[in-house]
């Protein structure tokens, strides 16, 4: 039997040093093992400080990632219910109120159907260079993909070559997926980035979504396309920017 899964459980919690809002610090859970093709990611060396944690009062929920200044991409289904004190923390310990939640408008509950949504945050980033979004689908079947999730209660990146863009399947036009299996997504991954080089620079080309169990082993894993809803995203980013500029173009 096929068990199709989102990933919004979140086991652990973020390193946090200082903070932009005050609240009560969440309880550290060291993770101890790296499995699945994957690094914990170091606040002094993190080659992604532009994805971060989404905190629900003080419990980590999932991952999202900076596309503008005040502007992050995450997964819809992370905040589908109740989205009162929401934060969003970077590795760094900087941590921002969500003042805002936007969900693609054909996301509907757990429907799935292009799972993404965007959470204005209260005041802009400090200090961090956001990372644009893939306007249109650049990548073909083997091109490899870095992967940054929350997951096991620690800020974890793949490592290289372990996951590859297999395609899109016939009837799910809204995701691609990873194949064949070499590393999984897990619970608390939700909402971060799957991303891609193209020429020189580095784009977000898919919002990590689902996981595909089958008799016990993960089958493949789902990203959001956001290529498919760019004119969407570029379209909230820019009405929402305090700067009045987007930087996912």
């Amino acid at each position: 039997m096929f068990r199709y899964i989102i990933l919004l459980a979140m086991l652990g919690a973020c390193n946090t040093t200082h903070s932009i809002v005050s609240y009560s610090e969440p309880i550290i859970i060291p993770n101890e093992t790296i499995v699945d093709g994957f690094i914990n990611t170091q606040p002094e060396n993190d080659p992604w400080p532009s994805v971060g944690c989404l905190l629900k009062n003080t419990i980590p929920v999932c991952t999202g990632t900076l596309v503008s200044p005040n502007v992050v991409i995450t997964a819809g289904h992370c905040v589908v219910y109740d989205i009162e004190n929401l934060y969003f923390e970077f590795l760094d310990g900087q941590i921002y109120h969500v003042e805002e939640v936007t969900h693609y408008p054909k996301n509907k509950a757990y429907s799935l159907y292009n799972d993404c949504a965007l959470l204005i945050l209260e005041t802009d980033v400090i200090g961090i260079e956001p990372i644009r979004i893939s306007p249109h689908n650049f990548l073909t079947k083997g091109d490899p993909l870095s992967v940054v999730g929350y997951s096991r209660g620690w800020k974890k990146h793949s490592k290289e070559d372990m996951f590859w863009y297999y395609g899109i399947l016939v009837g799910e036009e809204e995701y691609f997926k990873t194949l064949p299996y070499k590393a999984s997504i897990w619970f608390g991954d939700s909402g971060g980035p799957a991303l891609a080089v193209f020429g020189s620079d580095t784009y977000i080309v898919g919002v990590t979504c689902t996981l595909t169990i089958h008799d016990d082993y993960v089958a493949e894993n789902s990203f959001a396309r956001v290529d498919l809803i760019y004119d969407w995203l570029d379209s909230i980013i820019t009405d929402h920017s305090n700067c009045g500029d987007d930087s996912s173009e």
